[in-house]
């Protein structure tokens, strides 16, 4: 069968074919996995279908039955444009890789400025990082889990995330990662990201544009219009929260004493009206409302399936909702 090999990925995938197979096996097997993701199309299909069969049920009872459709086709429309953007190389690592993958890696967990910082005077960049590759693989790593680096004021070690686009500027910036996930990708690595789906900083556009007055914005995030009835305990690490429509009350475990007020709400005031924002950790990370579709969207699209298309990889992504009645959960 012939091939009309496009561009891009001839480009993304065939230096990868030849440090492994040689230049004479290029065209050859560049034509091959083409076809052999032309055959994964009806794989595709059945994994549509059977997303339908698993997600409808969490939608329903995240979201209610009057949602489901509408959702539902929204994902599908958000699944289609990420795999539009997605190259051939990483269209055949998802073919070829097992669910399974996970159970027999070697993983090594660290904070991309620290690990083998040669400079005490100066952290690390990702450029840094490409010199340590040949290290972690006589380890016998095949796994590399980087820490949250991700664009951050850095009030919590990158955690509160200020623009989940963006890599950190002392990092080196987008072209650095770029180029170390290439690298890491000729050892044999698999990179895993950790993204951070609890709560954003306050310096995160949203919560920026709800300041300035965009209202719209506020229900992106967890807020009430009241200060919350609650009782706390004697050392201060626990608060039972009071409210009509929660039996029994609601404890909660206040993470961060020392750099929190009385509860999990933190008091801001807005176009002369006081809101209270939940936040889980620090009173600079707000909570994201995972009851706004909206926020599920931009999840999905900007943040998962920006750095899938990036090169990185997710285990499990599991996102406590917090709501009036009860804790659900989303696991994507």
């Amino acid at each position: 069968m012939a091939h009309e090999i496009p561009k891009q990925n001839e480009i993304d995938f065939e230096p990868a074919l030849e440090k492994v197979y040689g230049e004479d096996s290029i065209v050859e097997m560049f034509a091959n996995s083409l076809e052999i993701i032309e055959r994964a199309e009806p794989e595709l299909i059945t994994f549509l279908k059977q997303l339908e069969i698993d997600i409808k049920p969490a939608l329903e009872k995240v979201y209610g039955e009057d949602k489901v459709d509408e959702m539902f086709a929204n994902i599908l429309e958000i699944i289609e444009r990420i795999r539009s953007e997605r190259t051939a190389s990483l269209k055949m690592e998802d073919i070829t890789r097992d669910s399974s993958w996970y159970k027999d890696e070697i993983m090594y967990t660290f904070y991309a400025d620290q690990f083998g910082v040669k400079n005490e005077n100066a952290a690390n960049t990702f450029k840094d990082l490409i010199e340590m590759l040949p290290y972690l693989k006589d380890l016998g790593v095949t796994t590399l889990y980087i820490l949250p680096f991700m664009d951050s004021p850095m009030g919590d070690a990158g955690f509160d995330v200020r623009d989940p686009q963006k890599i950190r500027e002392d990092l080196g910036g987008m072209d650095e990662f770029d180029q170390f996930i290439g690298e890491a990708k000729k050892y044999g690595f698999k990179i895993q990201a950790d993204l951070v789906l609890n709560h954003f900083s306050d310096q995160h556009e949203w919560f920026q544009d709800a300041l300035n007055g965009d209202v719209s914005k506020l229900g992106y995030f967890i807020f009430r219009k009241e200060p919350p009835e609650y009782e706390r305990s004697q050392d201060g690490t626990i608060i039972k929260y009071i409210e009509e429509d929660w039996t029994p009350p609601s404890e909660r475990r206040m993470i961060f004493t020392d750099a929190c007020e009385e509860t999990h709400y933190r008091k801001i005031s807005i176009g002369g009206e006081d809101y209270y924002f939940y936040h889980t950790f620090y009173p600079f990370q707000l909570d994201i409302n995972w009851e706004n579709p909206e926020v599920l969207y931009y999840v999905l699209e900007k943040m998962i399936g920006f750095w899938s298309n990036k090169g990185t990889q997710f285990q499990n992504l599991v996102i406590k909702v917090n709501v009036t009645s009860l804790h659900k959960i989303i696991i994507l």
